[in-house]
């Protein structure tokens, strides 16, 4: 009975959706605006054909998918919040109007998992597999496979997420998709994805390549193999695959957009700008296509022509709230510190702190303008607040410290480099700077721990830090062994033997480290030695002949009658 139940739902689905797609053929014109990431258009389209087929339950999908494509490829005037809310509302709808339809319920499964609800995401695929044919059912047994492959690529593609994708989950669905409908080009474009955010470029390649061979007209995979060689830092490759899809279609606006941006990592801003005013042009050269082209300067960090676009916008509409979070931004990369706050603050004014509309970046930039204008205290606060919303973003930890130490404020910089190295994500360079907000704080003892630690460490970078860890952990013995014991001896001695690897290069190292070894054979108690005192200042001023340490010391009475050494 289970099983007539299925095929019977998969006929009508499929007499239904020839129905519609015969009345509507749009719905793949909207679709297409989606892959051209006309977003705006797409979802005016959408729109209309909802309004004139509200049964139509895959119309919910394919705009709840628009509206999520349309969030990460612009995670800075988009929050996820706002955007899985409004998916979550379009899936709902779906269901409502098309029970019988699985297909929003893939949606909702979706949204789950991208907002870290597994267990929620794993109950609506369940009610998925309830509705579709197990993966067990022959594929000829299968009433409409091409169908059915469509609801599994769908259903992978919730576990398709840059930095987190589960393709132990995804790729079985994909296999049998292409089982039951092997001709398909997307699937294969679905599985490079897969691999590309996975960073396994040969598999991502070999992918895109099949898709292309399968549908020769498919600007999307040539599209997808010049992201990939963007990334590789390939570009002349990249341009070739880039051109290669607009030669398919030549207004396929991605191809555009990310020709501008390649052309702009090449330094030709000459090549880079027609190609991001053409994808402006294609995508309506109206306000939603300026911003998206705002955007897109913003990524390829132009962003004084990101300013002056942002700027041309306001002329005719000043009321784009979210512009005011890209121009803050802008003006934070470009060091305008005054006018970057003053646009951040006006921003989050107008959304009054509505937790939906703040992004973590929003934190983090207010942070960092506060601490580039000296309020040490209040970024660390905005700083902070970041933290709390992403406690991975550990990074956050050096950039307090950096702004309480501008500060002289070292114990709060000590704390939170203590709590970065409690977060087990320090790094050796955190160790240096922590020994070093130790000693500026003249908590010398824990100075000279630090630098022990960080010397003591099989670490790669150790060369990169070693001579100034040594150097700092020198002058934190001294003022812990006023009484020159020695305690400071063995670390002076050090620093001459690591200096004298590169004598013309550590020149300052060998200066300080024979100036100390001088002034202990002179006062110490326990290790005077005049003659030896005598041979390292002359040491001193054999590399710096004016250095007044050293002549005050030779002139001495006892060096002067000092002999040297043999």
């Amino acid at each position: 009975m289970k099983k007539i139940k299925i095929i019977s739902f998969f006929l009508i689905s499929f007499l239904y959706s020839g129905l519609i797609f015969a009345q509507s053929p749009t719905i793949d014109d909207a679709k297409k605006l989606t892959v051209r990431e006309q977003y705006v258009q797409a979802e005016d389209m959408f729109k209309n054909l909802i309004k004139d087929n509200p049964q139509m339950g895959d119309l919910y999908y394919y705009y709840g998918e628009n509206e999520m494509k349309a969030f990460f490829s612009d995670t800075i005037t988009l929050t996820q919040r706002e955007t899985s809310l409004k998916c979550r509302r379009l899936f709902e709808k779906g269901l409502e109007m098309d029970p019988s339809n699985p297909i929003n319920y893939i949606g909702l499964a979706r949204i789950d998992y991208f907002s870290g609800k597994k267990t929620e995401s794993s109950e609506n695929v369940n009610k998925v597999n309830t509705m579709i044919p197990p993966m067990t059912v022959k594929i000829k047994k299968i009433p409409d496979p091409v169908r059915y492959a469509q609801l599994l690529a769908e259903m992978a593609k919730i576990y398709i997420l840059q930095d987190n994708t589960d393709t132990a989950a995804a790729m079985p669905l994909l296999r049998r998709a292409i089982q039951a409908d092997p001709k398909n080009a997307s699937l294969f474009i679905t599985i490079g994805d897969a691999f590309l955010y996975l960073k396994d470029v040969n598999n991502a390649i070999q992918n895109y390549n099949i898709a292309q061979s399968l549908n020769p007209n498919s600007s999307l995979a040539k599209l997808r193999i010049g992201y990939l060689y963007i990334r590789a830092k390939n570009l002349n490759t990249a341009i070739q695959s880039l051109e290669e899809a607009l030669k398919i279609d030549p207004n396929f606006a991605p191809a555009y957009k990310e020709l501008g941006f390649v052309y702009s990592l090449a330094g030709k801003p000459e090549k880079s700008k027609p190609n991001y005013l053409k994808y402006l042009e294609l995508s309506g050269n109206n306000i939603p296509a300026k911003i998206s082209y705002v955007i897109a300067l913003f990524k390829s960090a132009d962003y004084k022509e990101c300013i002056s676009q942002i700027n041309q916008i306001f002329a005719v509409d000043s009321s784009i709230n979210s512009m005011n979070r890209v121009i803050a931004y802008s003006y934070c990369e470009v060091k305008e510190y005054v006018k970057a706050q003053y646009y951040l603050e006006k921003f989050l004014k107008i959304i009054g702190n509505d937790p939906d509309k703040i992004i973590t970046k929003d934190y983090t930039y207010y942070g960092k303008i506060l601490g580039e204008r000296g309020k040490a205290d209040l970024a660390e606060e905005k700083l902070r607040t970041a933290l709390g919303i992403d406690p991975t973003m550990n990074y956050l930890y050096t950039d307090i410290a950096t702004y309480q130490s501008k500060a002289k404020n070292y114990k709060k910089a000590i704390a939170a480099l203590n709590e970065k190295i409690a977060a087990k994500s320090a790094k050796i360079g955190d160790y240096c700077y922590l020994g070093k907000a130790y000693y500026q704080d003249s908590s010398y003892t824990e100075a000279d721990q630090t630098f022990e630690t960080l010397l003591n460490m099989k670490d790669p970078n150790l060369k990169s830090y070693e001579m100034l860890a040594i150097s700092y952990q020198c002058y934190a013995r001294t003022y812990i062994d006023t009484t020159m014991t020695g305690f400071a001896l063995v670390a002076f001695e050090k620093l001459i033997e690591k200096a004298l690897v590169d004598s013309t290069k550590n020149s300052k190292y060998l200066i300080d480290g024979y100036s100390y070894l001088g002034s202990y054979y002179l006062f110490s108690k326990t290790g005077k030695d005049y003659p030896k005192s005598k041979f390292y200042f002359r040491k001193v001023l054999a590399i710096d002949p004016n250095n007044k340490q050293a002549q005050a010391a030779l002139k001495t009475q006892e060096l002067q009658k000092a002999k040297l050494p043999d």
